[in-house]
C-alpha cells in the first residue's frame, strides 16, 4: 500500500516532494544551450526561442508542458534578448532593437511596443520580467546604461530608472522589486531596481538611487564580483551568489543584514568535477519559497534552506529551472518536474510521529478495510464530534493536495473522509451534542466540501493527462483562478474540459464574484468561442445534411440544461462570424423574445420578428422593436412592401394603424415614409375602416356645426 510520505524527502525540519509531471520526448533539434527557454507557470506552455545565429533565421518552438509540439515557426525579427509568458498567455520577446513583441499561442504576431528612442538607438543588452499589480511587466537595460521599465505589457507605460552607473562591457546582476517600499528606506515611486556591480549593491528607483551597505563580514574581501542575484517571493530576503562560490542571503533594504552564508566551492568540485571554471558557478538561481533557494548547474540542482541544509538532484543531461507559485519547475529534455514543499495540511498527516485526528481516522479506515478490529482502537481517540469533524475536514483538504501525486492516495483519503462522515452523523444524533457547539449544519458543510473537492480533483486529474498537458497542483489551481483556467482551455479548444470546469463551479456557493461570473456566463463563453472557430459554411438551417446544426444540437442537448447559457449572445457571435443559419437556429432556442427581435431584424427575418413580437403580447416591443426600424431604421422598407408584410399579421396591422392615426404619438409630426405607408393602407379595400371613418367624420361635422 502506498503511503503519503513515499515521495517525500526531508530538508532540515521540513518535508519536500519531487513530482514528475511528464516524461518528455522533445525534438532532437532542441539543445538547451542554444535556446532561450520560457516555461509557462501553472501548467502553461513552453517556448523555445533559438539564440541569434550568424547565418539563417532562429527557430521558435512552442510545446505543451508535456512536450507535445503546439507550433513551430521561424523568428524573422531582430535578435531576442529575453523571452517569457505573460499573464494572458502571450509570448513576450524583448529584442535588441528596443522593442518588445507579443505573439499568440501559435507564434503569430499580435502587437509590439517600443521602449523609446533611447533603447532603439543604443539597443537593449538585458531584460527582466516581473509581476506588477497583477500584470506582466518588463524592465530593460540599454547600451547607454539606461534602465527602462514597462509596468504592463498590455498597456505599456515606460518609466526611466535613475541610474548613473556605467554598465556597458561590465559584469553586473540585477532584479526588479515590485513593491514600492524597501525596508528602512522611503517608498520608491513604483517598481525599483536592485543592482550589483563589482562588489557594490545599489537600490534605484524613479528619481532616486541609494547605495546599499553590507556590514563588516569576514568573507567580504574574499570575492571580486556577484555572479547571481535572486529576490524571495515575499521580497523580504535577497540571495547573492558570489564568484567565490559562496551563497549569501541578506535582508532586502539599505542595510543588507546577512542571514545566511554558505560556501559551495568544495561541494561543487565534488559534484561537477574540475573540468572548467565555468562549471563551478551556477547557471541560474531562484527561490523555491520564502525560505529555500534553488541553484542550477549544468546537470544538477541544489536546494538550500535558511538552516544551511542542502539537498541535491542529479540529471543525465542539461537542466533548466524556473520559479513556480508553490515550488520550483525543473525541465530537462527527458522530464518535466516540480519540486515543492509539502503543504502543511498534507504534511501533518504524513510526517513521522503525526498523531492528529485525521491520521487516526486514516489509520482506522485502513484497518477497517483490512478487516481488523484495531479500527475501533483508532476511532476511540476521536470519539468526540469536534475531533471527528476536524479529521474529516483535514482528510478532504489533504486529498486535494494530492493532485498530481497519486490517484490511489486521493481515493484513500476521500474514502477515509466518507468513512468518518458515517460516524459523525451518529454522533450528531446523540443527546447533548448540539449544546456543545456542534450541529447539523457542520454535516451539511462537510457535504458541500466533499462535492467541491471531488469535482475539482476530477477536473485536475483530467487536465493533467498527457494529451492535455496542464498539470496543476491545488495551490496553482487556486492561484490561477477559474476564469483564467477557462481562457486557457478555450485557447487550446478543450471544450469538454471547459464545460466540466463550469459545472464544477455551478455546484459551489456564490460567495466569490469570480465563481458567480463563471457560473452565469461560462457556458455562453464556451459556445461563443466554439462558434468563432467554426469554418465557413453554406448550409441552410433546415438542411438535414448540415453537420454544424447536428453538432450544435448535440452540444445543446448535453449543456443546454446548465445555467448561464444565453442563446441570444451566442447567436450574435454567429452573426458576427457570418454563420447566419446557425444564428437563426440558436434564436429559435432563445426564450426571451426581447433578445430575439433585434437579432432577427439584423438577419432580415422581418416576418419572423413581427410574428414573434405579436405572440409576445408586448405592444411596445412590436412598435419600437419591429415597426419603427422598418419605418425609420436601417431595415427601412418601401411603403408597399411594408403594407404587404403587415397584411400577413392582422394584429400588427391594426396596432400600426392605431399608432399612425390615433395613438399617443399622433400629435407628433409623422415622417414622409409613415405618411406614405398610411396612404397605401387607406387606399386598400377595407370596408370596416371606411365605415369607421364615416362615423368619425359624421360626429366631427356635428360637433363643428354646434360650435358655429
Amino acid at each position: 500500500m502506498k503511503y503519503l510520505s513515499d515521495d517525500w524527502f526531508a530538508l532540515g525540519a521540513n518535508y519536500y516532494r519531487r513530482l514528475t509531471l511528464y516524461k518528455l520526448a522533445l525534438n532532437e533539434s532542441i539543445n538547451f544551450n542554444d535556446f532561450l527557454i520560457a516555461i509557462g507557470g501553472r501548467g502553461g506552455l513552453i517556448a523555445f526561442l533559438q539564440c541569434p545565429r550568424q547565418t539563417g533565421k532562429s527557430l521558435l518552438i512552442i510545446t505543451s508542458a508535456a512536450g507535445h509540439t503546439v507550433a513551430e515557426t521561424l523568428w524573422k525579427d531582430a535578435p531576442p534578448v529575453a523571452v517569457a509568458w505573460s499573464e494572458s498567455e502571450e509570448i513576450v520577446v524583448v529584442q535588441k532593437s528596443g522593442y518588445a513583441t507579443m505573439l499568440n499561442l501559435s507564434g503569430v504576431f499580435n502587437r509590439r511596443f517600443s521602449f523609446g528612442k533611447e533603447a532603439e538607438n543604443t539597443q537593449i543588452i538585458d531584460a527582466k520580467f516581473f509581476s506588477f499589480e497583477g500584470h506582466t511587466a518588463v524592465a530593460a537595460v540599454t547600451g547607454s546604461s539606461q534602465i527602462l521599465v514597462a509596468t504592463s505589457v498590455e498597456r505599456p507605460r515606460i518609466l526611466a530608472i535613475s541610474c548613473e552607473i556605467p554598465l556597458a562591457n561590465r559584469a553586473f546582476v540585477w532584479q526588479v522589486v515590485s513593491s514600492v517600499t524597501m525596508g528602512n528606506l522611503d517608498a520608491f515611486k513604483g517598481p525599483w531596481i536592485l543592482l550589483a556591480v563589482d562588489k557594490e549593491v545599489h537600490c534605484m528607483g524613479v528619481g532616486k538611487a541609494v547605495k546599499a551597505e553590507f556590514p563588516n563580514y569576514p568573507s567580504q574581501n574574499l570575492f571580486s564580483a556577484f555572479h547571481k542575484l535572486a529576490i524571495a517571493p515575499n521580497e523580504a530576503l535577497v540571495a547573492f551568489y558570489l564568484d567565490s562560490s559562496v551563497l549569501r542571503v541578506t535582508s532586502l533594504g539599505k542595510d543588507l543584514e546577512v542571514q545566511l552564508e554558505l560556501d559551495f566551492s568544495e561541494r561543487v568540485v565534488a559534484l561537477g568535477g574540475k573540468n572548467s571554471n565555468i562549471a563551478s558557478l551556477p547557471s541560474d538561481m531562484v527561490w523555491l519559497d520564502n525560505s529555500t533557494v534553488g541553484l542550477q548547474w549544468k546537470n544538477f540542482v541544489v536546494i538550500v534552506d535558511m538552516e544551511k541544509n542542502v539537498y541535491e538532484f542529479f540529471y543525465p543531461s542539461y537542466v533548466r529551472i524556473q520559479a513556480e507559485v508553490d515550488g520550483l519547475r525543473v525541465l530537462t529534455p527527458a522530464s518535466h518536474e516540480l519540486i515543492q514543499r509539502v503543504p502543511q495540511e498534507l504534511e501533518s498527516l504524513g510526517r513521522i510521529g503525526a498523531s492528529c485526528p485525521a491520521v487516526l481516522l486514516l489509520f482506522a479506515y485502513r484497518e477497517w478495510e483490512a478487516g481488523s478490529g484495531r479500527a475501533h482502537d483508532f476511532l476511540r481517540s476521536i470519539h468526540s464530534a469536534e475531533k471527528m469533524h476536524a479529521a474529516i475536514s483535514d482528510c478532504l483538504v489533504a486529498a486535494g493536495h494530492c493532485a498530481l501525486a497519486s490517484t490511489e492516495t486521493q481515493k484513500t483519503l476521500l474514502a477515509a473522509a466518507q468513512f468518518g462522515r458515517g460516524f459523525f452523523s451518529v454522533m450528531l444524533a446523540a443527546p447533548g451534542v448540539c449544546a456543545n457547539g456542534v450541529d447539523s449544519k457542520m454535516l451539511d458543510n462537510l457535504s458541500e466540501k466533499t462535492v467541491q473537492v471531488t469535482t475539482t480533483l476530477r477536473l485536475l486529474n483530467n487536465i493533467s493527462v498527457d494529451w492535455v498537458g496542464m498539470a496543476l497542483t491545488w495551490k496553482q489551481f487556486e492561484s490561477l483562478g477559474p476564469l483564467a483556467l477557462l481562457n486557457r482551455l478555450l485557447a487550446r479548444k478543450h471544450y469538454p474540459l471547459a464545460v466540466e470546469l463550469v459545472r464544477v463551479y455551478q455546484k459551489m456557493p456564490l460567495n466569490n464574484p469570480e465563481y458567480r461570473q463563471i457560473k452565469t456566463t461560462g457556458m455562453t463563453r464556451i459556445l461563443c468561442h466554439w462558434v468563432k472557430c467554426l469554418p465557413p459554411q453554406s448550409f441552410q438551417p433546415t438542411d438535414p445534411n448540415n453537420p454544424v446544426m447536428r453538432r450544435t444540437s448535440e452540444i445543446i442537448s448535453r449543456c443546454g440544461s446548465a445555467g448561464g447559457l444565453s442563446f441570444a449572445e451566442v447567436a450574435e457571435t454567429a452573426i458576427q462570424c457570418n454563420q447566419l443559419a446557425l444564428a437563426e437556429y440558436l434564436l429559435d432556442l432563445e426564450p426571451r423574445v426581447s433578445a430575439q427581435i433585434p437579432l432577427l431584424m439584423r438577419l432580415k427575418k422581418y416576418s419572423l420578428a413581427l410574428g414573434r413580437a405579436v405572440e409576445s403580447g408586448d405592444t411596445d416591443l412590436l412598435l419600437l422593436g419591429v415597426l419603427r426600424p422598418l419605418q425609420e431604421g436601417e431595415a427601412r422598407m418601401e411603403p408597399t412592401a411594408l403594407s404587404l408584410l403587415l397584411r400577413q399579421h392582422p394584429i400588427a396591422l391594426a396596432l400600426y394603424r392605431q399608432h399612425l392615426e390615433e395613438g399617443p404619438f399622433t400629435k407628433q409630426p409623422k415622417g414622409k415614409l409613415a405618411s406614405q405607408t398610411l396612404a397605401v393602407l387607406q387606399q386598400e379595400d377595407d370596408p370596416v375602416l371606411a365605415i369607421k371613418k364615416e362615423v368619425i367624420g359624421a360626429f366631427a361635422s356635428k360637433v363643428t356645426s354646434r360650435l358655429l
